[in-house]
């Protein structure tokens, strides 16, 4: 039998992962782990499937790392997990599929893909005492389209 990473990725999310909604309604799906190796292939791999680009580090308490995928992503991850007839515990099957039905509602705001600094690019830095002057046509500027990944 061929070796199946989202077969394998959904065993560890069935063991040490959750699948859900928050508090407020979000869909989410979610990994502890403490090996840097399965993050870093959860998030890889979650990239790939949904375009999210997440960070990953190890928190302050435990020193795990917590890989989270919330909204449109946290949707597309799971129904690309969690596929028909997969071999899976029933009840984060059950889970994933109740993520399927959610839809960002028309009043929440998409948050635009983070753009994290890298060496060799140039910074700007504002001075302090300087005050930053909003372009003539700020009021009239249009968002930002949605991207792919949902956030």
């Amino acid at each position: 039998m061929e070796f199946s990473r989202r077969d394998h990725l959904r065993g560890f999310i069935d063991a040490d992962g959750s699948v859900g909604h928050t508090g407020q309604g979000l869909p989410f799906i979610s990994l502890t782990t403490a090996s840097a190796a399965v993050g870093a292939c959860l998030r890889r791999y979650a990239k790939a499937v949904t375009g999210a680009a997440r960070q990953i580090g190890r928190n302050a308490r435990d020193g795990v790392f917590n890989v989270l995928c919330t909204k449109q992503a946290a949707v597309r991850l799971a129904g690309h997990l969690y596929y028909p007839d997969c071999l899976s515990l029933a009840r984060k099957r059950a889970a994933a599929a109740s993520l399927a039905s959610w839809e960002r509602p028309a009043d929440m705001s998409v948050r635009p893909p983070g753009r994290r600094w890298k060496p060799g690019r140039t910074a700007f830095c504002w001075p302090t005492t300087t005050p930053v002057r909003r372009p003539s046509n700020w009021a009239a500027a249009k968002p930002p389209a949605p991207y792919a990944c949902g956030g």
